[in-house]
């Protein structure tokens, strides 16, 4: 438990989201795609953040995803996780974030942990 605070601690503390201020409105637009073309559509997101964004996203993510692999064990379901961290990948440093919204950033962290393969080794 202690390691998920440190992360939590981490990705909050660099000031702005991995995810960029300036991508926010792409997340947020993410409620009006379709869902089958959610993937697609997360994976161009995640191809427009700077390249150091993209490593920490990426190299978090595939963490996350083995934390997944063990959720018999540990109850961290990918959906759990993205309760967890989607926030605290996605927050906007310029304004709070809507409850309405939430769903919405914990379902893109869900999507970035269930489809690892897809958006990011592709």
């Amino acid at each position: 438990m202690h390691a998920s605070v440190l992360l939590k601690t981490f990705l909050r503390s660099l000031g702005e989201p991995v995810t960029t201020n300036a991508l926010y409105p792409d997340l947020v637009a993410l409620a009006d795609v379709p869902k089958p073309g959610k993937t697609e559509a997360i994976k161009l997101i995640v191809q427009k953040l700077p390249r150091e964004n993209y490593q920490l996203l990426k190299t978090v993510i595939k963490f996350l995803t083995k934390v997944a692999d063990h959720s018999k064990i540990n109850l961290m379901s990918a959906n759990n996780l993205s309760v967890v961290f989607g926030p605290n990948l996605t927050w906007p440093t310029d304004q709070q974030v809507p409850v309405s919204q939430l769903n919405n950033l914990n379902h893109f962290c869900y999507k970035l942990i269930v489809d690892f393969e897809k958006i990011f080794e592709q």
